[in-house]
């Protein structure tokens, strides 16, 4: 068993042009927090405001950008998987072992990236999403549905968990939160 890339000839083009379009817009994302303390200022929830042009920008990346290409690229990842998990089964490969693999490898970048070099990684969720993949692969339509529907219900009944929990507890662990982090957003910003 001696897999390789594909051959120019069998890639699909098409994906290959959205995934790089999907890729630039995220990039377009990313730019402030490379260039600016913002994603310290959401992380610290420090109040910040936008002004001018900045303003401008900022809402076309919020309502153009931002929540289209991570959903586009996420998309294409599931389709991949796909894809990769077909032609692997056509060529005889056992192809669970060649993705968890995969995906163990870009895990193991992620958490290197997300430790050493940048807070704001991604790619070791696209890997733990990539292994739970494997469970949904070659299941009847309604299974998926189904499932689908459940995880979404269980998120959304996680999200309304809060409202549940009296709000001197929030307000008292939003003090605790901001004192504990507040020596370490001084020193980001003043270096």
């Amino acid at each position: 068993m001696n897999p390789s890339p594909l051959p120019l000839n069998e890639r699909l083009a098409a994906l290959d042009i959205i995934r790089g379009i999907a890729l630039l817009g995220i990039f377009l994302v990313n730019i402030p927090a490379f260039a600016s303390p913002i994603f310290i200022f959401q992380l610290y929830d420090v109040p910040y405001e936008y002004k001018g042009m900045d303003a401008y920008i900022d809402l076309f990346l919020l309502l153009f950008v931002q929540g289209k290409f991570f959903t586009i690229f996420s998309f294409l990842f599931g389709l991949g998987c796909g894809i990769f998990l077909h032609r692997a089964e056509e060529k005889h490969y056992f192809a669970a072992a060649l993705w968890s693999r995969r995906m163990a490898s870009l895990l193991l970048i992620g958490l290197f990236h997300l430790i050493f070099f940048w807070y704001g990684d991604i790619l070791h969720v696209y890997a733990i999403g990539g292994f739970l993949m494997l469970f949904f692969y070659n299941r009847k339509t309604k299974t998926i549905l189904l499932w689908a529907i459940g995880l979404l219900c269980f998120f959304y009944l996680l999200a309304c968990m809060q409202f549940f929990t009296p709000a001197h507890v929030l307000q008292e662990a939003q003090r605790e939160y901001k004192v504990l982090h507040e020596h370490a957003l001084t020193q980001y910003l003043s270096t």
